[in-house]
């Protein structure tokens, strides 16, 4: 009976509290209290939160508090701190160390040892600098990944993550789309007709007046790919559905007019295409191999055809012969990329035993930014707030050479470890299928980020797809050890 009064006091006490913030306009605020119904009975199951946490990653879903963080940050944070309570509170036992983890684990400390020297960048910290969310960015990314071992799903779990993870995907590019749509009216024609400058404020701030892209759709494009491989992945066919996604994913990889999409997603590809080399037919995989051919021949065939954006996306290409606009907005973002690394390169040594750190003085931005003339003194300001557009000098000038050898072990160590956990699980199983598929994408992100661009939101991505893959195979594991001591 006290339980009972306790329960109905508490949800007279958040009704009331909602009806109070409403009154004072603050809906933002009364939609949390609303969701304190939900999130209270879940507080003692972390896997939950492991699932939000992947189901959100691509979602671009904010929580609507001053400081930036999205719903994926903050179900993070709360299986973080879910997870080392019940490991501390219930004795879990620990999970056997290997090269990646222990690289993850180095990557805290150094993280954590460079912050305290350079300045945090967090308000509650009192601090004179900016950018302290990458911190909070990072380090929960770490260990969202050291703590995912003590997480095991069954297989209906899991797949529903996955297909809340690919729905939740698209909203970015829906929310773009009616966004626009609402400002312009006519979507359809803005949409085939890429190239004016209303939408300039969508695009990158290198982009020449006449090439106009949504930067915003990278990503979406990006899960879109891989849920392509995905579904193809299944009964390893070009079904509608393949085709459809495929497609899906082309249209907004060419609305965002970003080349390194086309990089990762082509490396993710070339990956899987090695690996299920020997587990498929092969009138299945010289099916496969021609529809490749022939998408890379088609778009060599119609580039000049496509609207800019399109061209921009694909003007890497050998060989391709795309407008000059395009052409040369494309070669000179690469040219400025290039000079800024020579402005970053000397700077190396500085930085080697104690990394430059994350976050930035606000009046070393403001000074950048007051410097600005031309697109060459831009390099001062991506200097200032650690905008480096490569991966290995991202590592070696905020984290230093300690963070750089983490960083490499983590991957170089993650490409071995999880290659060979791909012999271990049951052939022609679900697990395996969703398991290379990821891991194609886990090795072709980390060859991306090394060899193309790189930097923390990018880190950040490769952690939680390597956590993906250990919930993967040890949800496998417990599976087949569970169905063997039933038939035993």
């Amino acid at each position: 009976m006290n339980l009972k009064w306790g329960s109905m006091l508490a949800g007279l006490m958040i009704i009331g509290l909602v009806i109070g913030v409403m009154v004072r306009t603050e809906f933002i605020m009364a939609g949390w209290v609303i969701l304190l119904f939900f999130i209270i009975p879940t507080i003692g199951k972390p896997d939950l939160w492991w699932m939000a946490t992947i189901a959100t990653l691509g979602s671009g879903l904010s929580i609507g508090l001053p400081v930036d963080a999205t719903v994926h940050l903050m179900t993070m944070l709360g299986f973080v701190v879910l997870i080392m309570v019940k490991a501390w509170t219930s004795r879990m036992k620990a999970i056997p160390g290997f090269r990646t983890r222990n690289a993850c684990v180095a990557l805290v400390c150094i993280i954590i040892i460079t912050a305290s020297f350079r300045g945090w960048g967090l308000k509650i910290l009192d601090s004179a600098y900016w950018g302290g969310m990458q911190y909070v960015c990072l380090l929960a990314a770490l260990l969202f990944y050291i703590y995912s071992g003590h997480v095991t799903l069954s297989f209906r779990q899991m797949n529903r993550t996955f297909v809340w993870f690919f729905l939740l995907a698209l909203v970015p590019a829906v929310a773009l789309l009616i966004a626009h749509f609402v400002s312009h009216g006519d979507l359809i024609r803005n949409v085939v007709q890429i190239g004016g400058e209303e939408m300039n404020a969508m695009g990158s701030q290198l982009e020449t007046p006449d090439v106009t892209r949504w930067a915003y759709m990278q990503y979406p494009a990006i899960w879109m790919g891989v849920l392509a491989i995905v579904l193809y992945d299944r009964k390893f066919s070009f079904s509608p559905a393949v085709m459809f996604v495929f497609a899906l994913s082309f249209l907004m990889l060419g609305l965002s007019g970003h080349r390194t999409v086309v990089v990762l997603l082509g490396l993710t590809m070339l990956v899987y295409v090695v690996i299920r080399r020997h587990s498929v037919r092969l009138s299945q995989y010289l099916r496969l191999l021609s529809i490749l051919i022939l998408s890379v021949a088609g778009i060599y065939l119609f580039a000049e055809h496509l609207p800019l954006a399109f061209q921009r996306a694909f003007a890497w290409l050998p060989g391709i012969q795309v407008s000059y606009l395009a052409g040369i907005d494309a070669s000179s973002t690469s040219e400025w990329r290039i000079e800024l690394w020579k402005r970053l390169i000397p700077m190396i040594p500085d930085y080697l035993l104690l990394g430059r750190g994350m976050a930035f003085s606000v009046r070393e931005f403001n000074d950048a930014s007051g410097l600005i003339s031309d697109r060459s003194t831009l390099h001062l300001v991506f200097i200032a707030v650690h905008l480096y557009h490569n991966g290995p000098l991202w590592f070696l000038i905020d984290l230093g050479m300690a963070g750089f050898i983490a960083g490499v072990v983590f991957m170089v160590g993650g490409i071995v470890h999880y290659g060979r956990k791909i012999k271990t699980l049951t052939e022609g199983s679900w697990w395996k299928s969703i398991f290379i598929v990821f891991y194609s994408f886990f090795v072709g992100y980390c060859v991306f980020f090394f060899a193309v661009i790189g930097g923390g939101t990018f880190l950040c991505h490769i952690l939680v797809v390597a956590s993906i893959l250990e919930v993967i195979q040890r949800s496998a594991e417990a599976e087949r050890l569970e169905s063997l001591n039933q038939s035993g």
